[in-house]
């Protein structure tokens, strides 16, 4: 599948035709054979920022043109491999999820759609979600020679309605959680901000 064509540095993009797409560690081939990846800057295509703990956010823009693009958002570590301890937010939101045009009106969501929430520095672990076992939900295991965690992707029709063309400015934030050596309670984790721009055409 085709890009979408997006505003990226030379390394964020990745141009590939239509006979292949990156799917997790591997390329699709023309002849369908899935090759495996081992260049770990081409798990990373998008464009991504990271803190110093190598905790990086990678927004990742893609699609057959650009009245139709798709969001894929990331995250992992490129210093360490993490484990069990470490977990996105409860409800799955965003710290920050905006689209701004380029006469820096913000775009509304639909109707219903909050993708957004701003979260507290730490939050008792009885607030995150247990699967049937007593496990944490939205556990971000990563390694540091693996793709990144995806946390989210969604395409930007079915929440922003832009009305115009031009070149607009989607900005998405992460909040993740540790979990404190008490077991009680988790600590965010702040990482950059990561902004995309695009030319879009409704």
């Amino acid at each position: 599948m085709a890009l979408a064509t997006v505003y990226m540095s030379p390394k964020a993009q990745n141009t590939l035709d239509s006979s292949e797409a990156r799917s997790g560690v591997y390329n699709i081939g023309a002849d369908g054979k899935y090759n495996m990846v081992t260049n770990i800057e081409a798990m990373w295509p998008g464009i991504w920022r990271q803190n110093s703990n190598g905790w990086r956010l990678q927004v990742y823009l893609w699609g057959t043109n650009n009245a139709d693009p798709w969001v894929s958002v990331a995250v992992g570590n490129t210093l360490r491999n993490t484990g069990v301890g470490y977990y996105w937010t409860p409800n799955g939101k965003f710290e920050k999820c905006a689209l701004v045009d380029s006469n820096g009106i913000i775009i509304t969501p639909k109707s219903g759609i909050q993708f957004e929430q701003q979260f507290p520095s730490n939050l008792p672990i009885k607030e995150f979600p247990r699967w049937q076992d007593g496990s944490l939900k939205n556990l971000i295991a990563t390694k540091t020679n693996s793709p990144p965690r995806m946390l989210k992707e969604f395409r930007l029709r079915d929440v922003f309605n832009t009305t115009s063309d031009g070149e607009y400015t989607l900005t998405i934030g992460v909040s993740l959680y540790e979990v404190e050596t008490n077991g009680q309670s988790c600590d965010k984790i702040e990482l950059p901000y990561v902004s995309a721009k695009m030319y879009l055409k409704p």
